[in-house]
């Protein structure tokens, strides 16, 4: 079929085929979400309470299972740039699910270390890189919304699929339960993300946003990116990187630490429903906020986000009541679902996608670093300032220094179709 026969039959359609790639990303996060990050938390709980192993342990084992997402990113990046992920998308599923089912039987603590390092490598092919980079090729205008709904899935794999495994394990303990774990991963990680996913819009004859047939002029537009290389040296990728370090580590040491922070002055309903608020508004917020985020520019609303962020941390620093920490709570919550969007939104709209996989696994690599610090270093100051007040101020002190970083590089962020030729 010829090309202009082609973008014809595609503009009488009545649906752009880019929402079935949102639609297949959103259900391949429900189970890398649920069963391999909110669920590990769970899996915690069992392996302690049922074979005797120490908190310690286990916690070190699922360090490395985030850890190794980093550079095994790195690799899954170069995959994705030169062919068809579905493969890759298949091998993860089937290893992620191999070590959930084998994490049943483990009764040695370097079992649990090879479990969860094989767990952490295999999520890392379903991960993020995979799901934004197809989504930022489908679409260029609507971008903002696109990805605040594909990364939703993550969101719901925590408030459905999380808690499913932990009724489970419950109700049968972990040896019955971890198979039926693993036979959930595949059955959401396969049938639909492999039906629905396709690599680029270009080999099925389409075009980026649904658009039947643009000018030459827009065409060019749509295709401008930087050289990898080039984009780590940049001002732009510096900043933006930094500013997501001290957000994700505000963001994952409060939410880490806020359970036991708002039940040790209130009680422990109070702290589940502080969790949930966070939760639910993050996902809320996500979807205002992409909406948002077109209509002012992504520069204005990403400095008025991490600010946000940084004032939400502080309330909940100053709160003591539940009415004050449930308010606190749904003000952060507004901004935790917009700091996970902003990351693969700022870097593919300032750098185009045709490196963009590489380039945000290389900064998300480096953002891991706050991810991980972010816990502990909330932790530490609990434990020597005496108290959540001065933990949470770290907390709205890195959120805001953060905003700070990015406002540094405010003239440095210009869309790729403007930036790419000049470096």
């Amino acid at each position: 079929m010829s090309d202009v026969a082609v973008p014809s039959r595609v503009a009488r359609l009545p649906f752009f085929y880019g929402w079935f790639v949102v639609a297949g990303v959103f259900v391949l996060c429900l189970p890398v979400s649920g069963l391999a990050f909110y669920g590990l938390s769970v899996y915690l709980r069992a392996l302690v309470n049922e074979r005797g192993f120490s908190i310690a342990a286990i916690s070190g084992a699922t360090a490395l299972s985030y850890a190794l997402g980093g550079p095994i990113g790195l690799v899954v990046a170069r995959q994705v740039n030169r062919r068809d992920p579905r493969p890759m998308i298949l091998i993860g599923a089937v290893g992620a699910a191999t070590a959930l089912a084998l994490l049943g039987s483990a009764t040695e603590v370097w079992q649990i270390y090879a479990l969860y390092a094989l767990l952490g490598c295999s999520t890392s092919l379903n991960s993020l890189v995979v799901g934004t980079t197809l989504v930022t090729r489908w679409f260029h205008r609507r971008r903002a919304g696109a990805l605040a709904l594909a990364i939703s899935g993550l969101t719901t794999g925590g408030l459905l699929v999380a808690p499913l495994a932990s009724w489970i394990i419950s109700r049968q303990g972990l040896a019955a339960a971890m198979p039926k774990l693993g036979l959930l991963y595949l059955l959401l990680a396969i049938p639909i993300p492999l039906l629905l996913l396709r690599p680029d819009p270009l080999a099925m004859g389409l075009r980026p946003d649904g658009d039947a047939d643009p000018l030459p002029g827009a065409r060019v537009m749509a295709a401008a990116s930087w050289d990898y290389a080039l984009a780590i040296r940049s001002r732009a990728f510096m900043t933006v990187t930094a500013t997501l370090v001290f957000s994700q580590l505000a963001q994952v040491g409060g939410i880490a630490q806020l359970f036991n922070a708002a039940s040790s002055r209130t009680d422990e309903a109070t702290g589940r429903l502080c969790l949930m608020l966070v939760t639910i508004m993050g996902l809320a917020g996500r979807l205002a906020g992409a909406s948002l985020a077109s209509r002012i520019g992504s520069r204005r609303f990403a400095v008025g986000c991490y600010t946000a962020q940084g004032l939400g941390w502080a309330a909940v620093a100053v709160s003591y009541s539940r009415p004050a920490l449930l308010v606190a709570s749904v003000l952060t919550g507004l901004t935790v679902g917009n700091t996970l969007l902003l990351h693969p939104l700022l870097l593919s709209e300032y750098f185009g996608p045709g490196s963009y996989a590489k380039i945000f696994a290389a900064s998300q690599l480096v953002v891991t670093g706050g991810v991980a610090i972010g816990p502990f270093a909330l932790g530490w100051v609990h434990d020597h300032a005496g108290g959540y007040l001065a933990a949470y101020a770290l907390a709205a002190l890195s959120a805001v220094f953060g905003a700070a970083i990015f406002a540094s590089g405010w003239h440095s962020y210009i869309p790729a179709e403007r930036s790419a030729q000049s470096g």
